[in-house]
C-alpha cells in the first residue's frame, strides 16, 4: 500500500487514486492528532480554554481512526471488526457518562 501513496497523496488524499474515500477517513484523523499533540506542545501559550476546545477533538479523531480500520479490514475480519466495535462503543458510553455526571454536578452548584 505504501507505494500506491505519495508524500503529495499524505497531504493531500484526493491527490493520490488509491481509495480516497478510505483514505480521506484515515488521514482527518492524522491531522487532527497532529494538531492536538501541537497544542499541547503550546498549551501556555494558546491557552487552557483554546487547548481544551481542541481537545475534544480527539473524540471525532478516535471515531474517524475506528471507522477508517473498519473500512480497511473488510467483512472478512470478524475479530478486529469486533475490536473496533467494542472500542467505539465503550468510547461513546464513556464520554454519554462523563456528559451526564458533569451536568448534574452543574445543577448541584
Amino acid at each position: 500500500m505504501a507505494d500506491r501513496i505519495t508524500l503529495l497523496g499524505f497531504f493531500l488524499p484526493e491527490a493520490s487514486p488509491y481509495r480516497t474515500t478510505l483514505i480521506d477517513v484515515g488521514i482527518i484523523p492524522t491531522y487532527l492528532f497532529l494538531i492536538i499533540l501541537v497544542t499541547s506542545w503550546v498549551r501556555k501559550r494558546v491557552g487552557f480554554k483554546l487547548w481544551r476546545t481542541i481537545h475534544y477533538f480527539n473524540y471525532l479523531a478516535l471515531m474517524l481512526a475506528i471507522w477508517h480500520s473498519m473500512l480497511g479490514q473488510g467483512e472478512a475480519s470478524v475479530v478486529p471488526n469486533g475490536f473496533y466495535i467494542w472500542s467505539g462503543a465503550i468510547l461513546l458510553g464513556l464520554s454519554f457518562y462523563r456528559i451526564v455526571t458533569r451536568s448534574v454536578k452543574k445543577k448541584i452548584q
